[in-house]
């Protein structure tokens, strides 16, 4: 099946109230996708995934199971090594051509997303959340 009458087959779906994969196909066609309403930023994976499998478990409580996704990618922390050409055209270790690059720090992405009816609900969670948290944070040093 090519992706052409995947799409068809889709819009055909989406259109036609009495077909049994209209609750599968309307959040892609009709735009009713989970929305962004968290991204973990650097310091957020000190603690690894944990604070968002603590927000999620916390949304799914507030708004309901099934309402709720998270994803993320841990720090990777392998050495950002590669091949380089330097100005003599001879083939160097990316490490010791440039400093910078032997420095960067590894990058992770964490996000939690929130059905698009759940969407402002989830941004008050996400926010009491984070302030609960970092309140926490600041009680422990």
């Amino acid at each position: 099946m090519t992706d052409t009458e995947v799409i068809s087959a889709m819009r055909n779906d989406f259109v036609d109230s009495s077909s049994p994969r209209i609750h599968l196909v309307e959040r892609v066609m009709g735009r009713k996708h989970f929305r962004t309403v968290f991204d973990a930023k650097g310091d957020d994976f000190v603690k690894g995934d944990s604070i968002l499998n603590d927000l999620s478990q916390r949304l799914e409580a507030k708004l309901g199971v099934g309402t709720v996704r998270l994803d993320w990618m841990k720090p990777k922390q392998e050495v950002n090594r590669f091949p380089v050409i330097d100005d003599e055209e001879a083939v160097q270790d990316s490490t010791l051509v440039s400093h910078v690059i032997a420095q960067i720090p590894p990058v992770g992405f964490g996000f939690v997303f929130a059905a698009p009816e759940n969407v402002q609900a989830a941004r008050w969670v996400v926010k009491e959340f984070l302030q609960s948290n970092r309140k926490q944070e600041k009680d422990n040093d």
